[in-house]
C-alpha cells in the first residue's frame, strides 16, 4: 500500500511539471529581431532569457567612423513603439566580466610548411596574449585530418605548448576544419563565441561543403572571422563567404609578415563590440519595435529591431452575456488558473 501511495505521489509530480513544461512550450519566449540594411551597424546577438530585460550585441562595419568611438549611455537612445526607453546600459566588451570564447583553427596543410607556419605560431600565441585572461581558447589544426591541439582552457602555458606542436604536411580539409571548431563549443556554457580561421588554400579532402559550415555557425550563433594567406592559384571565395555570411569578416594576407597585425586586428574587432541592455515597457502588442539612435562627436547612425512580444495576450472580443450570469468565469482566462485546473485534472484521474 505504502509503495503503492508513494508511486501515486511520484507521477503526479511528474505530471504536473510536464504540465508545467507544456504550457510553456506552446507560449514560446524566444524573440526575432529584423534589422535594416543601410546602417553601420551590425546586430550580432539577442538574448530575451529574463524578460522584460532585453540584451544586444552591436558591432560596426569596417571603416565605420561611428564604430571608431568610445560609446557611453548618453551616446544611445532606444525608442521602444513610440516612447524612449530610460534604463539603458551600454557596455563595452572588454569591460564586462564574462568569457570569450575563440576557436583559433591553423591551416596544417604541407602547403603552409616553413615559414607560413612558423609566422601562423607567432601570430596566434600574440592574439591569445592581447585578449583578457578570463577568455578562453582552444586550438584545431586540419590538414588531411583534423586535430584538436587544445581544447577550451585560459591556462596560457598549456595554450602556447600546444600552438608549439603544430606541424605542416599533408591537403587540405578546411571545411572539416571549421565544422570540428565549432563543435569545440558544445558543453561551454558562454554567450561570445568566435573561431578564427587561417588558410592559404582552397579545401581539397573534406567532405562537408562551404555552406554546412555556415548554417552550422549560424545555428550555434557562432561568428567566425577568417584570414586568407595568399598565393597565386588561391581564390579565397569560400572562405569569404563563410565569414560574411556569419557576422564575421575575411582579412587578406599578401605576405606571412602581415599575420601579427591581422591576428590583433581581430582581437581588436572581438574586444570592441558592446553589450546593451534595458528593460523593456513590455507594452501588450505582437511585435515590439526599438529604433536605436546613437549620436556622438556630430555623428549619427541608428538601426530598428522588431521582435515578437513573448508575453503578448490578444484583448479579448466584446462578450454579451445574460443578466445574473457568474461573473467568476472571467478568472478562466488567466494563464496560472488554467494552469491550476490542469494539473487538478490530471491528479483527479490518477487518484479516481
Amino acid at each position: 500500500m505504502v509503495k503503492k501511495s508513494f508511486f501515486r505521489f511520484c507521477t503526479i509530480i511528474i505530471i504536473a511539471v510536464l504540465s508545467v513544461f507544456l504550457f510553456f512550450a506552446i507560449n514560446p519566449l524566444f524573440l526575432k529581431a529584423e534589422t535594416s540594411s543601410d546602417s553601420d551597424i551590425i546586430l550580432k546577438k539577442l538574448y530575451s532569457d529574463e524578460f522584460p530585460k532585453i540584451v544586444f550585441y552591436i558591432d560596426f562595419k569596417e571603416g565605420s567612423q561611428i564604430g571608431s568611438l568610445d560609446l557611453k549611455n548618453e551616446d544611445l537612445k532606444i525608442v521602444e513603439n513610440g516612447e524612449g526607453v530610460k534604463n539603458l546600459l551600454v557596455e563595452k566588451v572588454d569591460t564586462i566580466k564574462e568569457p570569450i570564447g575563440v576557436v583559433l583553427v591553423i591551416d596544417t596543410s604541407g602547403s603552409m610548411k616553413g615559414e607560413p607556419i612558423e609566422a601562423a605560431k607567432i601570430a596566434t600565441t600574440l592574439f591569445i596574449d592581447e585578449m583578457r585572461k578570463i577568455d578562453k581558447f582552444a586550438v584545431v589544426g586540419f590538414s588531411d585530418d583534423i586535430k584538436v591541439y587544445s581544447s577550451f582552457t585560459k591556462d596560457r602555458q598549456q595554450l602556447k605548448s600546444s600552438i608549439a606542436q603544430v606541424e605542416a604536411k599533408g591537403e587540405t580539409s578546411l571545411f572539416d576544419g571549421i565544422d570540428i571548431s565549432i563543435d569545440q563549443f558544445k558543453n561551454l556554457d558562454i554567450k561570445y563565441k568566435y573561431v578564427v580561421v587561417l588558410s592559404d588554400g582552397m579545401d581539397t579532402v573534406s567532405k562537408l561543403k562551404y555552406t554546412d559550415n555556415i548554417n552550422k555557425a549560424k545555428k550555434e550563433n557562432i561568428t567566425i572571422f577568417s584570414i586568407a594567406l595568399l598565393s597565386k592559384d588561391y581564390n579565397p571565395a569560400d572562405l569569404r563567404e563563410i565569414s560574411g555570411s556569419t557576422g564575421g569578416e575575411m582579412l587578406i594576407a599578401a605576405s606571412t609578415s602581415e599575420l601579427k597585425e591581422l591576428y590583433s586586428n581581430i582581437s581588436r574587432k572581438i574586444r570592441n563590440q558592446y553589450k546593451i541592455s534595458y528593460i523593456s515597457l513590455w507594452p501588450n502588442i505582437e511585435t515590439i519595435k526599438s529604433d536605436i539612435f546613437i549620436e556622438k562627436s556630430g555623428v549619427s547612425d541608428s538601426i530598428t529591431l522588431s521582435y515578437k512580444n513573448p508575453y503578448f495576450a490578444p484583448q479579448p472580443t466584446k462578450i454579451i452575456t445574460e443578466e445574473g450570469s457568474a461573473s467568476y468565469l472571467k478568472y478562466l482566462s488567466i494563464w496560472w488558473v488554467r494552469l491550476i485546473i490542469y494539473i487538478a485534472i490530471f491528479i483527479c484521474i490518477l487518484m479516481f
